[in-house]
Parts: structure tokens; sequence; C-alpha cells
């Protein structure tokens, strides 16, 4: 049994995240231990967020031009992914940091552990490109901090909110 087991998926999400600007493929398998199909569902749906949040910072700050970077980042990122994926991730995270958007939309209605991967190295790339490790890092721990508040702490309502 996984020390993940009863993991929440936000927590798995980040930490998913986490083992990519790490480059430790260990840390990824580990947080996605044991999930069943609507875990890796809502795994997805976390790191979709946190895609969006990112990409959204890269465009507002015009970190687009680190190219190099990015492809470098995406390598490396991709590296940790299972090996049946690494390959597929590397061509498609290479096309899309130099702006072939199409590359990632053969992902999309592929399974859903490869889409899960191939979200963790894309948040994970520019991630590190913008903020570096430490900074990004960091990023990725007030990100859990924010989510693990918005989901866990008492909502407007004052009703608690607690997923499983």
């Amino acid at each position: 049994m996984s020390e993940n087991t009863g993991r929440a998926s936000h927590e798995r999400a980040i930490d998913v995240v986490r083992g990519y600007a790490h480059h430790d493929g260990i840390a990824v398998r580990e947080a996605l231990a044991g999930l069943e199909a609507d875990g890796w569902t809502e795994v997805h749906v976390v790191l979709n967020g946190l895609l969006h949040s990112t990409l959204g910072i890269m465009e507002l700050t015009g970190a687009q031009g680190k190219l190099g970077q990015l492809v470098r980042y995406a390598d490396e990122a991709a590296a940790a992914a299972p090996l049946h994926y690494e390959f597929a991730l590397g061509e498609a995270t290479r096309a899309w940091a130099l702006g072939a958007t199409s590359a990632l939309r053969t992902f999309a209605g592929r399974d859903v552990p490869e889409t899960v991967h191939m979200t963790g190295v894309l948040i994970a790339a520019p991630g590190l490109a913008l903020w570096g490790k430490p900074g990004f890092l960091d990023v990725v721990e007030r990100l859990q901090e924010s989510v693990t508040a918005l989901l866990v702490n008492d909502r407007p309502s004052g009703t608690p909110h607690r997923r499983p």
C-alpha cells in the first residue's frame, strides 16, 4: 500500500508537480500510486488549473522568450515520467515550447494518466524557467497552502468542505 493512500487529489497533484520539478520519477510515481479512474481525473483537474495559472503568468511576464531554458526544463522534467510516456512527453513538450500547440492536442482524449503526466511536465518546465528551481518550489508550496485553505477550511457559507 502506498504512503499516499488517503491523500487528497489536490495534494497528489502538487506532489506530481514537485516530483517533476525535482526530476524525480519515484516521487511522481508515489504521488499517483493507487489512484483509481476518478482519482486520476481529479488530479488532472487540479493540474489543469495550475497549468492555466502558470501559462497565464508566463504570458503576462513575457517569459516565452526563454525558449532555450523552456526546452531544457521540459526535457529534464519529461525524463522523470514513466518510461512508456517519456519519449512522447519529451517530443510534445519540445514542440509546445517551439510554439506548436497542436502537439498538445494529440494528448487530449488519450488516456488520463498520460495526460496527467503531460500536464505535470507542462507546469514544471515553465515554472522552472520563470522562477528557477528554488523559486518555483516556493511557488508550489504557496499553491499547496492556498488550495488546502480553499478545500479544507470553512467556506463563506460556514460549511466546511472536506475532500477525501
